[in-house]
């Protein structure tokens, strides 16, 4: 019949970034997706008293791009999340829940009455001989997630879901997961950003393991910004210009990579840190590959840093391989740093929602729908000593 063949405009996304405003916004036609419109726009600087990310210029966005509906999906910035990891015993999801609600009364800074409190049951893992539930807690204030809801309804859009990041980026590669042997493949990917990089890894569709690092670009920048006695801005230009890897007949190619070769190397240390942790708590379960995404991620002198690190290849994610699209791609730089923007575009598509709950926005509503666990943090503090054990796996810091 031929409505079944119609093209169905999905939720535009919006990925609220340091740097930039990304709105992506797909296609559905016959089980294929296509991109309907893109727009990457810097935003405005943000006002220090309201940390609210400022999206007045989405609509304008909108009106001039091809884009279709009033109903989005928002990205939260990864800085609001409150996150804690457990192993707790193992209980029925009620007993769970009631034990986290307990819990959350000393896990977090924010008192519990102000925050929106959520978890996630990432696997069952062994403690010496005992099962354990690896349990992620997460906390988003409540005021933050009204905040924003009622900012988008004051420019006009109806706010179909929130998303996180790890669940954005990780979405758009549960894609190719079809095979059987898909289901049993471990992905990781790093995000590489302005201020912070994560590495998400899930096994098939399901993510097990997030974990932000506090490094980013700008902390690159601010390196070469440091070495040169120049400005944050002039640096990241140069960084771009030459790629981070410098080259080996310019001096000021070298420079650039002396001065981030420090910061480089601990960003690949944090990420080989977070697989020797994974392949202690989740035994057996190994990657193949790493998977760089982001706006950082096309640096080349980072991606040497890492495969010199790590004991697995490292590749450039490509998050829209297969997809039609006219996005604009310079040679040689792939759009990697579409990552989040098209995961939360995947967010409400029909073939996802049998397995992820699309709670629906409106101008206001109960708590309780407003945030839901899609973002998962596990804290690695103990993750050397635990690698080293390989055996020995300690229960994670509660603090």
């Amino acid at each position: 019949m031929k409505y079944l063949s119609r093209t169905e405009p999905l939720p535009i996304a919006v990925d609220l970034g340091n740097h930039t405003i990304k709105l992506l916004q797909l296609a559905e036609r016959g089980g294929k997706l296509s991109v309907l419109a893109a727009t990457q726009l810097p935003p405005p600087a943000v006002d220090s008293k309201n940390p609210t990310p400022p999206i007045e210029s989405v609509r304008e966005a909108m009106r001039q791009g091809d884009y279709r509906g009033q109903s989005v999906v928002a990205v939260l910035p990864r800085e609001w999340v409150q996150v804690k990891t457990l192993r707790l015993p193992v209980l029925p999801e009620a007993d769970l829940k009631a034990a986290i609600e307990i819990e959350s009364h000393r896990l977090f800074t924010t008192p519990a009455e102000g925050l929106s409190v959520r978890f996630v049951v990432a696997g069952e893992v062994k403690q010496g001989t005992e099962p354990k539930l690896e349990t992620i807690v997460l906390a988003v204030e409540q005021k933050r997630i009204e905040d924003l809801l009622e900012r988008f309804n004051q420019i006009g859009l109806y706010v179909a879901a929130f998303d996180f990041e790890p669940c954005s980026i990780y979405r758009g590669i549960s894609r190719f997961v079809r095979r059987k042997a898909d289901e049993t493949e471990v992905n990781v990917l790093v995000d590489i950003g302005a201020r912070q990089s994560q590495v998400v890894i899930g096994r098939g569709q399901e993510i097990t393991f997030v974990k932000t690092i506090d490094i980013g670009g700008d902390k690159l920048s601010e390196c070469v910004s440091r070495k040169l006695n120049i400005t944050q801005a002039e640096a990241r230009s140069l960084r771009r210009r030459f790629g981070g890897g410098g080259a080996e007949t310019d001096s000021v190619g070298k420079t650039v990579a002396d001065a981030t070769r420090a910061a480089m190397g601990e960003l690949a240390h944090e990420v080989s840190l977070c697989l020797r942790y994974y392949s202690v708590t989740f035994r057996g379960q190994r990657p193949a590959r790493v998977r760089l995404l982001g706006g950082e991620a096309n640096d080349r002198g980072l991606r040497d840093a890492l495969a010199t690190s790590l004991v697995v290849p490292v590749e450039i994610y490509e998050p829209l391989q297969g997809i039609d699209h006219e996005l604009p791609v310079t040679p040689g730089q792939p759009l990697c740093e579409w990552g989040v923007a098209f995961g939360a575009a995947m967010r409400c598509l029909k073939s996802t929602v049998s397995r992820e709950h699309v709670p629906a926005f409106g101008r206001r509503q109960d708590d309780a729908s407003l945030v839901e666990v899609v973002d998962l943090t596990a804290s690695l503090q103990s993750a050397q000593s635990v690698a080293e054990t390989a055996g020995k796996p300690r229960e994670p810091d509660h603090a």
